[in-house]
């Protein structure tokens, strides 16, 4: 057994303690480089010069002055030089008024709704877009870019829409739509409600690869019903939230078409005259009405009940709106324009009415952000989060929603990846 002197121990001491404290201030130093690291923005720099001329007009001087930062600063984050961290970049989005996932993709974004064909009927003296449509639009806009971007990373196939033009015969590009989505007439038949009906095409368009958000940001429908932003990596279709189910299924299938078409349109009124517009309505008809069925219904229908009654039971029997029906019915010389016509006034100041007696509430909020986002965007956030190549800030930034609520998305998202 040996014994340490009480000298040996006093000689040896000094030497323990600094050994031990060099070890500690090593590990301080190295877990304060991990924690500079994970509070790193692993940005695109250029994009913080682009966004504070572009969107911000502002000198390096006034910028820095608004983030009390010294001008030299910005100018090493802007040159690429000093790294800037996730809290200073939230700053720098906050006065630039844009998303912090802007500074994220590899170039900048293009203008808000450049690419985007305005087919709507605004009244006269009315040509523009609203402060408030022109920030949804460039917010799914960059979550587009961002989402199109990962998907090349990752390497994935871009979405196949096929090659069609307004010359192209109907049935090919409805056949096209439904053979690519994996779905038929009798499927959407068998659901219970124009809501069901909905959740129905928007599942399978997203297992398709087309991201489909569902908000309005408080925009009427009289500005915007729906709008649909081409890419062949990360297509995203928008509808309005306002409108009702049945009114965002037939908007799902016109958007649909214009994709089938390579377009990005934005519209606000199905009863549009546009050539390009009667010919996407008359694809989102036979993708929602079969022929046979519909005539067998109508040959059959109970005559002795009158005409809003009988397209009632029919448009309940294929979970669509009266309205679309009604339409149908039209085109093919089934009712007269007069009927028509009469039809639509009736639903008109039908939905009107509901409106007003619709009250404030809405989805739970993890449905909520999940509708929003549209759940293929959310889904591929939260896979590179979980996968650790996505920081938590820029998934929080992405979604809009806080990181301790991540799991109250996850509850909605349907088991796609």
């Amino acid at each position: 057994m040996f014994l340490i002197q009480k000298d040996e121990l006093n000689v040896q001491s000094p030497t323990l303690s600094s050994s031990f404290n060099k070890v500690k201030y090593d590990i301080n130093i190295v877990m304060d480089n991990k924690r500079k690291i994970m509070n790193r923005a692993l940005i695109t720099p250029d994009l913080l010069k682009w966004a504070r001329k572009t969107l911000g007009h502002l000198t390096p001087e006034e910028a820095a002055s608004k983030i009390k930062i010294p001008y030299e600063q910005l100018i090493e984050w802007e040159d690429g030089r000093k790294d800037i961290s996730i809290s200073q970049l939230r700053k720098l989005a906050h006065i630039y008024n844009t998303s912090i996932s802007t500074f994220y993709l590899s170039e900048p974004p293009s203008a808000k709704g450049k690419n985007l064909v305005d087919r709507r009927i605004l009244p006269i003296g009315d040509s523009g877009f609203s402060p408030q449509l022109l920030d949804l639009i460039a917010d799914l806009e960059e979550k587009q870019e961002w989402l199109s971007h990962n998907l090349k990373e990752q390497g994935k196939p871009v979405v196949s829409f096929g090659k069609f033009s307004i010359k192209s015969p109907i049935d090919s590009i409805v056949n096209d739509i439904k053979l690519k989505l994996n779905i038929d007439v009798q499927e959407q038949i068998k659901t219970k409600s124009n809501r069901e009906s909905l959740h129905l095409w928007v599942d399978r368009a997203e297992d398709f690869g087309i991201n489909v958000s569902s908000r309005s940001d408080g925009i009427p429908l009289e500005e915007f019903r729906a709008f649909v932003l081409y890419d062949t990596y990360a297509p995203f279709i928008c509808l309005n939230s306002k409108d009702s189910p049945a009114g965002r299924l037939f908007s799902l299938c016109h958007e649909l078409a214009h994709l089938w078409l390579g377009q990005s349109v934005i519209s606000n009124i199905h009863e549009n005259h546009d050539e390009t517009e009667m010919f996407c309505n008359k694809i989102a008809s036979h993708l929602l009405i079969d022929d046979n069925i519909l005539y067998n219904l109508w040959s059959n229908r109970n005559r002795q009940m009158d005409l809003k009654g009988q397209i009632h039971y029919i448009a309940h029997t294929f979970s669509i709106s009266e309205e679309c029906v009604a339409r149908y019915l039209f085109d093919s010389d089934h009712i007269s324009r007069e009927e028509y016509q009469e039809l639509r006034q009736l639903y008109n100041i039908r939905w009107k009415y509901l409106q007003k007696q619709k009250n404030s509430g809405g989805p739970i909020y993890g449905l909520r952000m999940v509708l929003e986002n549209g759940a293929y965007f959310t889904q591929q956030v939260l896979a590179q989060y979980h996968r650790g190549t996505l920081l938590g800030s820029e998934a929080s930034s992405l979604l809009g929603v806080k990181i301790n609520h991540f799991n109250a998305l996850a509850e909605y998202l349907p088991p796609r990846m």
